[in-house]
C-alpha cells in the first residue's frame, strides 16, 4: 500500500467528522460585494434567507469520511448535500459566517463551540473547527470543517454542577460509560503511607506489587450508568459485587498506579489511556477519566468516572503503523537489492530474513529454492534465533522437504498460501506438517509461494514458538514482493556471474586471436617477402630468355636466314607480353587487373612498333576487372593480334592506326579489334579450314579454351576482330581428390 492509500484509509477510518469544502465561490461573492463584518452581510442577506442566498449554491463539497454521515445520520453523500444546511442552528450559522470573517483576517485556524442538529432532530453539542489548506489568493480555496462532538463531555461538566438527586439521573441516562466509587478508603491508605515516610510510591508500588492489588481492593463501587453496564458487559448489581481487580490487566495495573500517585498528590482530576479486560473476556482500549467534586475533595468519597472507547481508533493505528513499517521494510530492502553486488548477494538476502523474522516475531524465516521441474530443491537461505532452529536439519533436499511439508509443498505449488495460527488451523491431511510442528514446539507458521514469470519457484517460510496474530494481505504482498526481489535478485546474480565468466573465455579466446593473428600476419609477411623474391626470379628469368633469344637472332639476321629470325622475333614478342602482364600482376599483389590496363602494358612492351613507321594505338577505358588467369590469356591474345597486323596486315602501310574498345554487355566483356589495314582474306571470314596462320589460330585456341568466348572476323573496313567473353574477378580453384 503506498503513501495517498494510507492516508486514504485513515481519513475514511477516522472517528471526528471531517468535510472538506472548496469555498472559493463564497470568497468571491463576499469579495465582490466588499463584505467584511456583520453589518456588510446584514445589508446584503435578510436574516430570513441569508444561508439560502449566501452560501448554497457557492459551497462545493470535495470530499467527507463516513463519520460527518453517521453524525448527521445521512443515508448517503447527495443526501447529506441536499440538506447539510437544514442542520444548522441559528448559533451554527452565526459560527459558521464567522469562520469565513476570521479566514479574511489571516487566521488560518478558527474553533468555536456551537449547536447543530442531525437529520433526525437531535441536538448535539460541537466543537466547530476550520481549517485553511490554500491561500485566499488561489482559484480553489480548501478549507477544512470539523465537528467535534462533546456533548457528553459537556453533559458531564453540566451535571457536576447540578444537585446529586438531579446528577443520578442524568448520569444513568448518559450515552457514555459512567460510573461512581468510594475512594476514601484507598486515600486513607495513601495518606498513612507518606505519614509512615513512603515518599517515591512508583518505586514503593514496584517493591509491594500485593499492596497495588490491595488498593484495587479498597475502592467501593457505588453505581454504574446503563451506557457502563452495556460498555463493560455487566449488569448493575454483579458490577456492585465485582472487585475492580478484575477489570485490570498488567497494563492497566501500572495506569491504575500512575492514578493512586496523582491523587496521593491532591490532584482532583486524572485522565490517561487504559486497556481492560471486560466480563466477556475482550480486551478494550479507552481514555478514562476520574473527577473528584469539590465536596468530597478531603476524603475523596465519591470519584465520578467516564470511559470513551477507541478500542476502534487504537486498531486503525496500529494498522496504520504496521502498514507503514511494511512499507518502510519493504523500500529498504528493495533498495538494499539494488545497489549490491553478487558477490554479498548471500549476505544481503540473510539480511532480509533476519529483518522480517524479527518483524513476524519469527523463530524461524528462509527462503527455499525449487528446480523449474519442482523435482530439486536448489537452495535454502535460512534465519534462525538460534541454531539449534533451523528448518536446514530437516530439509536439505526435496525428498527431506517432500517429507516434513508434502501436503503443504502440493498446495504452495497450486499458489496458495499457508497460514497456520495455530495447529488447529492444519486440516488432518497435514500428518507430517503437525508433527514436525510438535517436535519443534512451533505454535504457528506462514508459507507464502514465490512466482517468477508466471512459474513457481521458491517459498517464504515463516515459523514461531508463539501464537501470532492473524496475518494480513498486506502481509503477503509484503512476503511476495521481497520474495520476487530475492528471486531477480539471484537470476542478476546467475546472469553477471555467467557474463563474468563469458568476458573471461572470450578475453582468452581474443587474446588467442590477437597471437595467431600475429603469428599469420608474420607468416604473411614472410610469404610477401618470398612472392615478392620469385617474382623478380621469374622476372629475371624472363629477361635473361629474351637477351638469349636476341642474341640468337641477331645471329641469324647475319645469316640472313629469315624464316628462323621470324620464328625467334614471335617468341619473343610472346615472352615480351607475359613479363609485361606478370610485372602487373606483381605490382597489384596478384589482384584482378582492369582490361584497359593490360592491353596498355602489353602495348607498350612490344617490340614490332618500328621507329620508321607512325602509330596510332587507341584504347578505350574500361573498369572491368579480371582473374589473373584471364589477363595473362587476353595479354597473349593483344600481343597476337598485334603482331598479325604490322607483320602481314599493315607491314606496307606508312601510318598504321590500331584501336581497341571494350564495352559490357548482357553481363559479357565485348572486346573489339580494328586496324586501318587491308582487312582480312575471303577464307578467314569464311571460316575455311587451315585459313588461319598460328598467330590467328593462337588467339582463338585462347578465347574458346582460356576465355570460354567467341571470336568474330570481319572487315570493316579495315580488318575487325570481336571477342566476346564472360570476366571473371577471381580464379576458380579445382580440388582433384
Amino acid at each position: 500500500m503506498n503513501t495517498p492509500e494510507i492516508y486514504k484509509t485513515v481519513f475514511e477510518n477516522l472517528m471526528v467528522p471531517v468535510l472538506l469544502v472548496d469555498m472559493s465561490q463564497v470568497i468571491k461573492c463576499f469579495a465582490e460585494k466588499k463584505i467584511l463584518c456583520w453589518a456588510d452581510f446584514n445589508t446584503h442577506f435578510p436574516k430570513d434567507s441569508a444561508i439560502s442566498e449566501a452560501f448554497q449554491g457557492r459551497i462545493h463539497f470535495v470530499d467527507m469520511n463516513p463519520a460527518i454521515l453517521r453524525f448527521f445520520k445521512f443515508q448517503n453523500r447527495i443526501e447529506f448535500e441536499n440538506n447539510f444546511f437544514s442542520c444548522f442552528t441559528e448559533e451554527t450559522f452565526d459560527a459558521f459566517i464567522v469562520s469565513v470573517f476570521e479566514a479574511f483576517s489571516g487566521n488560518l485556524i478558527f474553533e468555536k463551540n456551537s449547536t447543530i442538529r442531525t437529520s433526525k432532530g437531535q441536538t448535539r453539542i460541537v466543537k466547530l473547527q476550520r481549517i485553511i489548506t490554500s491561500s485566499l489568493e488561489e482559484d480553489s480555496a480548501k478549507w477544512i470543517y470539523c465537528f467535534i462532538d462533546y456533548t457528553e463531555q459537556k453533559f458531564i461538566e453540566d451535571s457536576l454542577k447540578i444537585s446529586e438527586n438531579q446528577c443520578s439521573i442524568f448520569l444513568d441516562e448518559s450515552p457514555i460509560p459512567i460510573w461512581h466509587e468510594d475512594f476514601s478508603e484507598t486515600k486513607k491508605y495513601l495518606d498513612s503511607l507518606k505519614l509512615s515516610g513512603v515518599i517515591d510510591l512508583n518505586h514503593f508500588f514496584d517493591e509491594h506489587p500485593d499492596e497495588l492489588e490491595n488498593c484495587g481492593k479498597m475502592i467501593k463501587l457505588l453505581g454504574l450508568n446503563k451506557a457502563g453496564q452495556e460498555f463493560f458487559g455487566i449488569n448493575q448489581v454483579d458490577f456492585l459485587e465485582t472487585n475492580l481487580n478484575s477489570f485490570f490487566n498488567k497494563g492497566s495495573m501500572r495506569v491504575f498506579k500512575n492514578l493512586l500517585i496523582s491523587f496521593s498528590k491532591g490532584n482532583l482530576n486524572f485522565e490517561s489511556e487504559i486497556s481492560f479486560t471486560g466480563s466477556n473476556g475482550v480486551i478494550k482500549d479507552s481514555i478514562i477519566r476520574l473527577s473528584v467534586p469539590k465536596k468530597h475533595e478531603k476524603d475523596y468519597s465519591l470519584v465520578i468516572g467516564s470511559f470513551m472507547d477507541i478500542t476502534e481508533r487504537k486498531r486503525s493505528e496500529e494498522i496504520l503503523s504496521h502498514y507503514l513499517k511494511i512499507e518502510e521494510i519493504t523500500s529498504f530492502i528493495s533498495t538494499r537489492f539494488i545497489s549490491i553486488s553478487p558477490e554479498n548477494c548471500e549476505g544481503e538476502i540473510l539480511h532480509a530474513l533476519e529483518k522480517l523474522g524479527r518483524f513476524y516475531h519469527a523463530d524461524i524465516s528462509s527462503f527455499t529454492i525449487f528446480s523449474k521441474n519442482h523435482q530439486a530443491l536448489l537452495e535454502v537461505y535460512e534465519w534462525a534465533v538460534s541454531p539449534s532452529v533451523s528448518l536446514k536439519q530437516w530439509a536439505l533436499t526435496i525428498a527431506d522437504f517432500e517429507e516434513c511439508f508434502p501436503w503443504c509443498l502440493e498446495q504452495i505449488k497450486l499458489g496458495r498460501v499457508i497460514s497456520i495460527r495455530n495447529l488447529s488451523d492444519l486440516k488432518p491431511e497435514a500428518k507430517q506438517e503437525i508433527d514436525w510442528m510438535k517436535a519443534n514446539n512451533f505454535q504457528s507458521g506462514l508459507m507464502v509461494p514465490i512466482f517468477y514469470e508466471e512459474e513457481f519457484l521458491a517459498s517464504f517460510n515463516l515459523f514461531s514458538k508463539k501464537m501470532v496474530g492473524e496475518v494480513v494481505f498486506e502481509d503477503i504482498g509484503l512476503l511476495r514482493i521481497v520474495g520476487e526481489d530475492i528471486v531477480k535478485l539471484l537470476v542478476r546474480k546467475n546472469a553477471e556471474m555467467g557474463l563474468k565468466e563469458s568476458e573471461e573465455r572470450y578475453r582468452h579466446i581474443a587474446g588467442e586471436n590477437a597471437r595467431l593473428l600475429k603469428q599469420a600476419w608474420n607468416d604473411a609477411q614472410m610469404k610477401e617477402i618470398l612472392l615478392q623474391e620469385i617474382n623478380h626470379r621469374v622476372k629475371n628469368n624472363l629477361s635473361s630468355i629474351v637477351g638469349l633469344l636476341s642474341i640468337e637472332q641477331d645471329f641469324l639476321e647475319k645469316g640472313k636466314k629469315n624464316f628462323e629470325f621470324e620464328i625467334l622475333e614471335k617468341f619473343r614478342g610472346r615472352i615480351d607480353a607475359l613479363s609485361a602482364v606478370h610485372n602487373l600482376l606483381t605490382k597489384n599483389h596478384w589482384s584482378p587487373l582492369e582490361i584497359s590496363e593490360v592491353v596498355r602494358g602489353v602495348f607498350s612492351s612490344s617490340r614490332l612498333i618500328s621507329g620508321r613507321k607512325k602509330v596510332s594505338f587507341d584504347i578505350s577505358e574500361m573498369s572491368l576487372r579480371i582473374s589473373p588467369t584471364q589477363a595473362t590469356s587476353l595479354a597473349f591474345i593483344a600481343n597476337e593480334i598485334i603482331s598479325n597486323s604490322i607483320q602481314h596486315s599493315l607491314k606496307d602501310q606508312k601510318h598504321i592506326e590500331i584501336r581497341f574498345s571494350f564495352e559490357f554487355r548482357d553481363g559479357k566483356a565485348v572486346l573489339t579489334f580494328i586496324d586501318n589495314g587491308g582487312g582480312f582474306p575471303e577464307n578467314v571470314l569464311k571460316n575455311e579450314p587451315e585459313s588461319l596462320k598460328a598467330g590467328l589460330y593462337l588467339v582463338k585456341i585462347l578465347t574458346h579454351n582460356e576465355l570460354s568466348g567467341e571470336i568474330f572476323f570481319s572487315n570493316e573496313p579495315g580488318a575487325q576482330i570481336r571477342i566476346v567473353f564472360l570476366p571473371k574477378s577471381v580464379d576458380e580453384v579445382i580440388r582433384v581428390i
